[in-house]
């Protein structure tokens, strides 16, 4: 929002009240992103906190939650993350287009606010990533893995060490001198 701000003070001066009307546009769909967002984020399971149980494969037995399909919902957001990255990536390359400057400069403001890819280039990354983990076969057959309880989780495998020498953590070289 406050590269939306430093665009809209820059093109106050320079630009007719469409453009600024545009800035205007894209900064409400911000906010109402930020707002779908959030209430989504808080609405995502029945009960709310199934959303951060749901790595606990027992307590799903227990409650039996309501969640959406987080897979369609990290795409989703992820686009519309995407979409708005771009949109503020391309804003100042039309702004630095319309200015008189020499060519030089122009171009080196073009390579500065290009800069701001990168965050379009992590959301794709973000986004394959997820796809890679929710929605295709090997991310799904690698979760219903991870779910399942590991042997060394189950009680009946109990480690049988000597009770005799109670062990404590070691926090650098041990001395046998009293300390004072």
């Amino acid at each position: 929002m406050s590269i939306l701000l430093f665009y809209r003070r820059l093109a106050r001066h320079h630009f007719n009240t469409k453009f600024i009307l545009a800035l205007n546009i894209v900064g409400v769909i911000i906010v109402l992103q930020f707002i779908a967002s959030l209430v989504s984020n808080l609405l995502t399971c029945r009960p709310v906190n199934a959303f951060w149980m749901a790595a606990d494969p027992g307590w799903d037995e227990i409650h039996h939650p309501v969640c959406i399909n987080r897979a369609a919902y990290i795409m989703s957001f992820g686009a519309i993350n995407l979409i708005l990255d771009l949109v503020l990536t391309i804003i100042p390359i039309a702004m630095i287009h319309k200015i008189q400057l020499p060519r030089l400069q122009k171009i080196a403001l073009w390579f500065l606010f290009a800069i701001g890819v990168i965050p379009s280039v992590a959301a794709i990354l973000r986004m394959y990533s997820s796809y890679i983990t929710f929605v295709s076969p090997a991310g799904i057959q690698d979760q219903a893995c991870r779910s399942k309880p590991s042997p060394a989780a189950d009680s009946s495998h109990t480690n049988h060490r000597s009770q005799t020498t109670p062990t404590a953590p070691s926090f650098g070289p041990v001395s046998n001198t009293p300390s004072p």
